[in-house]
C-alpha cells in the first residue's frame, strides 16, 4: 500500500510545484570565481571560507561583497559543514574526519591536523576550547581542541537522534537539528565532559539547519511532513519554524512559514542563518528564500533565488534532469548571502541587511579529567591514542589508532605488554594473514611482511578511489581477497594474493553502507553484508569476479546492525534484541529470533565455542551471548558490560575472553570468564 502511495506521489511533476503562493521577488545571484563545486561557506569578519570537493578556499571581502577576492587555496576532501573559531577553522568531511586549520593569518589558513570522530563527521560548531562533532547516528562527540595539534575526546552526547546541524548559542547552550527524529533538540554543555539533553521540540519535516538569535530559534526543515496523508505528507515537509527559547528546556513553537513541495529525494540539506531580522533559509533545490522574521509569530518570504541549472542523475526518476542546482549551504555577512552550489559552484545575491557575522565569543574552557570508573570484570590498559580496532595474531595484539597510529601488545595470562609501536602512519584498521599484516589507511591498503623481531616490512599498497577512505578491512578466501570498506555507499574487492601487486578486482554499491556491515568470515566462499536502506545482499568469494550473487532489499535492517559468523550460519542483530540466521546454503530464507536479555543491537564478533559477543557503540553496551541453541540465544549472566564512559567497537575474543577497543579509554580485557 505505501510503495503505490510513494509511486502515485512520485507520478507528481517532480520539478519546481507551482503553487501560487507569492514567495517574494525573484533574487539574481552572481557566481563567484573559484569553485566549480562548492560544498560550505562561512563568514568571519572580512573573509569568506569556501569548501570545494578537494580544496579550500579563502576569499578577502573588500568594498564589493558579491566579488571577493581569492588569497588562498589549500587541499581538502569532502567538505560538509565549516565552523570557524577566532585563531582557527574546522571543516566536517563525513569519513574523512574533520580538518583543522590555523587562521592566524585569516587570508591564509595552515594545515594543522585532521581529527578522526567516532563516527561520520556532518554538523559542526565550536566554542572556545570545545569543539562539537554530529556523528549522523552515535550523537554529538565534544572534543578538547585548546591544542589543535592534539585534541582529545572529551564525551558523547548519545542518544540524541540523527543529528546533522549544530549551533552553538551561548549560555552554555547547544541547539541541534535532529534529522530523522524531525526534532529540535538543545543540550546544556557547560560541563563539556558530562553535556545534558534538556528539550525536544517536534517539526514538521526533516531536521536539519539551526540557528538561534536572542531569544528564538529558527530551524530549517524538508521532506516529509508530519501529516498522515501522504499526498500532503511526502515532500511537503519544506519550510522554516520559529521557536521561542528564553525557556530552553521548554521551547514554544511561536510561527513558520513553508516553502514549495518537492518530491525529489537526494540531496537533503537545509540551512538557515538570522541577521538583524531577516532569515535566509536553504531549500535544496528550492533555492534559498529571505524571509522577514521580525515578528517571530507572523514570518514573510520576501525573495527567492535559485542556483543555474545543473544536470544530475534524479534519484527517484532514475533518469537525468536538468533542474536548478541544490543550495547546499548558505553564510551571510558583509552585506551579501554566500551560497553554495555542489554541482554549479559558489554564488552570492545582496542581504536584505548590512551586518557582518562575526565569531562566536563564547569560551567554554575544558574541566579537569573525570577519574576511570572502575568496570566489574574488565581490566584497563590505557593507549595514549584512540583505540579504534583489534587485530589478533596468535598472543600478539595489534591496536588500530587512527591518527595515532599502530600499537603491538603481547597478551601475557592477564596483562598487555606493549612491544612495538607505529606512529608515523595513521591506521584504522588491520588485518593478518600468516606473516601478513593488511593496514587499511585512509588512502590506501598497505601490505607489509611481519618480520621474526615484529617490525613491519612495506611489500605493497593499493590505491581506494577517491572519494572514499580505507578504513575496514577483511581478509576472506585464505588470505587471497580482502574487503575493503571506508565511506558510505562503496565496498571495494581487493586481490590480495600477491601483496606486492593487489589490485582492485571489483566494487560495489547497495545504497547506504555505514559502519562495520561485513562479517568476520565467511562460510564455503558465502558472506552475506548488510547494506542497511538496501538490505541484505550475498557474495560468492569463489568466483574470480561478479561476486553479487542475490540481494534481499526487503530485507532492512538498522544501520547500527552488524554481521557475524556463528557455526554453519550467520547472525545479523537488527534491533530490539532481535536478530536474523541466515543460512548460506539458503541465501533467501531468514529466520528472526530475539535474544534474552544484554545489548538489543550492534556489532557482533564470533568467540567459537557457541558465544558471541555484541558491541553496542551507540549506548555503550558490550555483552556475550550463550548460542548454543541458536534460536534462543541468551546473555551470559556477569558478561555484560556498561562501557558508556568510552567509545566501544566491535570486540575480539583470545582464550575464551573479550577485548574490547574502548577509544579513549584504551583496551579493556575480560580478566576471567564464566
Amino acid at each position: 500500500m505505501r510503495t503505490a502511495l510513494l509511486s502515485a506521489v512520485f507520478a507528481i511533476a517532480l520539478s519546481f510545484v507551482a503553487d501560487g503562493t507569492d514567495y517574494g521577488k525573484p533574487l539574481p545571484v552572481t557566481r563567484i570565481a573559484g569553485l566549480k563545486r562548492c560544498k560550505a561557506v562561512a563568514v568571519a569578519g572580512k573573509w569568506l571560507y569556501a569548501a570545494g570537493d578537494r580544496s579550500l578556499v579563502t576569499y578577502r571581502i573588500g568594498k564589493n561583497p558579491l566579488g571577493p577576492e581569492e588569497t588562498a587555496r589549500t587541499p581538502l576532501a569532502g567538505a560538509r559543514q565549516i565552523a570557524v573559531s577566532e585563531r582557527f577553522l574546522f571543516v566536517s568531511a563525513r569519513h574523512f574526519g574533520v580538518f583543522v586549520f590555523d587562521r592566524s593569518d585569516p587570508a591564509r589558513p595552515v594545515p594543522v591536523t585532521r581529527i578522526d570522530p567516532v563516527e561520520l563527521a556532518t554538523g559542526i560548531a565550536v566554542a572556545g576550547d570545545v569543539l562539537f562533532v554530529s556523528l549522523r547516528v552515535y550523537g554529538v562527540e565534544l572534543i578538547d581542541v585548546s591544542d589543535p595539534k592534539n585534541p582529545r575526546h572529551l564525551s558523547l552526547l548519545r542518544n540524541c537522534g540523527e543529528i546533522q546541524s549544530l549551533f552553538n548559542f551561548g549560555n552554555g547552550l547547544l541547539a541541534m537539528g535532529d534529522w530523522g527524529g524531525k526534532q529540535l533538540r538543545i543540550a546544556d554543555i557547560r560541563n563539556p565532559r558530562k553535556p545534558v539533553e534538556i528539550s525536544r521540540s517536534d517539526l514538521d519535516g526533516y531536521g536539519d539547519g539551526v540557528h538561534v538569535q536572542g531569544n528564538y530559534c529558527y530551524a530549517s526543515t524538508g521532506h516529509h511532513s508530519r501529516k498522515r496523508n501522504p499526498e500532503e505528507r511526502y515532500g511537503k515537509g519544506h519550510g522554516l519554524e520559529i521557536f521561542d527559547i528564553s525557556d530552553p528546556e521548554h521551547p514554544v513553537r511561536t510561527g513558520g512559514i513553508k516553502f514549495p513541495a518537492y518530491y525529489e529525494l537526494g540531496d537533503d540539506f537545509w540551512t538557515v542563518r538570522v541577521e538583524d531580522g531577516t532569515a535566509y533559509a536553504g531549500d535544496t533545490y528550492n533555492g534559498a528564500f529571505v524571509v522577514d522574521v521580525s515578528d517571530p509569530r507572523n514570518p514573510k518570504c520576501t525573495g527567492r533565488a535559485q542556483l543555474p541549472a545543473v544536470k544530475r542523475k534524479s534519484y527517484a526518476r532514475k533518469i537525468q534532469v536538468e533542474e536548478p542546482d541544490c543550495v547546499m549551504d548558505l553564510a551571510v555577512g558583509n552585506g551579501a548571502v554566500y551560497l553554495a552550489g555542489p554541482r554549479s559552484g559558489l554564488f552570492a545575491f545582496p542581504a536584505a541587511s548590512k551586518g557582518s557575522k562575526g565569531v562566536s565569543a563564547e569560551k567554554i574552557t575544558v574541566p579537569p579529567p573525570l577519574p576511570y570508573r572502575e568496570i566489574p570484570g574488565l581490566k584497563r590498559f590505557a593507549v595514549d591514542a584512540p583505540v579504534r580496532r583489534l587485530t589478533l595474531n596468535g598472543n600478539q595484539l595489534y591496536a588500530s589508532c587512527s591518527a595515532g597510529g599502530l600499537r603491538l601488545f603481547r597478551i601475557d595470562g592477564n596483562s598487555l605488554k606493549p612491544l612495538r609501536e607505529w606512529r608515523d602512519r595513521t591506521v584504522y584498521d588491520a588485518a593478518v594473514h600468516r606473516d601478513l599484516l593488511f593496514t587499511a589507511e585512509g588512502d590506501f591498503i598497505r601490505a607489509s611482511r611481519i618480520q621474526k623481531d615484529g617490525n613491519l616490512q612495506e611489500i605493497g599498497r593499493v590505491q581506494i578511489p577517491w572519494p572514499n577512505t580505507a578504513q575496514l578491512i577483511r581478509l576472506f578466501r585464505q588470505g587471497t581477497v580482502a574487503l575493503c570498506s571506508g565511506g558510505t555507499s562503496h565496498l571495494y574487492f581487493l586481490d590480495v594474493s600477491n601483496p606486492a601487486g593487489m589490485r582492485l578486482i571489483e566494487r560495489d554499491s547497495g545504497r547506504l553502507l555505514y559502519g562495520d556491515m561485513m562479517p568476520d568470515g565467511e562460510i564455503d566462499g558465502l558472506l552475506p553484508v548488510n547494506w542497511h536502506s538496501g538490505g541484505i545482499r550475498w557474495y560468492d568469494l569463489k568466483r574470480k569476479n561478479k561476486f553479487p550473487v542475490q540481494s534481499l532489499p526487503a530485507v532492512r535492517t538498522s544501520h547500527l546492525s552488524g554481521v557475524a559468523r556463528n557455526g554453519n550460519r550467520f547472525v545479523l542483530w537488527d534491533r530490539n534484541g532481535s536478530y536474523l540466521l541466515l543460512d548460506p546454503a539458503n541465501p533467501g530464507k531468514t529466520e528472526r529470533h530475539t535474544a534474552a536479555g544484554g545489548p538489543r543491537q550492534g556489532i557482533p564478533s564470533d568467540g567459537g565455542n557457541n558465544i558471541m559477543a555484541l558491541s553496542n557503540r551507540a549506548t555503550g553496551e558490550v555483552g556475550v551471548f550463550d548460542f548454543t541453541d541458536p534460536r534462543r540465544a541468551a546473555a551470559i549472566p556477569g558478561r555484560c558490560y556498561d562501557v558508556s564512559q568510552g567509545i566501544t567497537d566491535r570486540a575480539v575474543f583470545y582464550d575464551g575472553r573479550l577485548l574490547i577497543p574502548a577509544w579513549n579509554l584504551g583496551i579493556l580485557m575480560e580478566t576471567e570468564t564464566k
